[in-house]
């Protein structure tokens, strides 16, 4: 069995972009949500900086995370990060076993 892919990180822009930012994420978080091997995909605003965004990923594979990089909404979504200008991208990957209950 492979191990489990995490994708884990942060970026950054200008808090009164979030709103700017907000549709573009939701409609990434859906169609990744609906992609082969993904298991969990999501952004979380963090509360005390709000222009800093926390992302957590996890893929049944790396050929999944590979194929999640050449979809078409990946595309759009860089596009639209970029037009909000966004910055300071900061995304780690990690393999892991299944864990455990803490």
């Amino acid at each position: 069995m492979s191990a489990l892919v995490i994708v884990s990180g942060t970026f950054r822009m200008a808090p009164d972009r979030i709103e700017d930012w907000r549709p573009h994420a939701i409609a990434m978080l859906k169609a990744t949500r609906a992609e082969p091997g993904c298991r969990v995909y999501s952004y979380s605003q963090d509360a005390e900086d709000p222009g800093l965004i926390r992302v957590y990923e996890e893929w049944e594979s790396r050929d999944a995370l590979a194929d999640h990089f050449s979809t078409p909404h990946m595309k759009t979504w860089r596009a639209a990060l970029a037009r909000i200008g966004t910055f300071d991208r900061d995304l780690r990957l990690f393999e892991a076993s299944e864990g455990e209950p803490v």
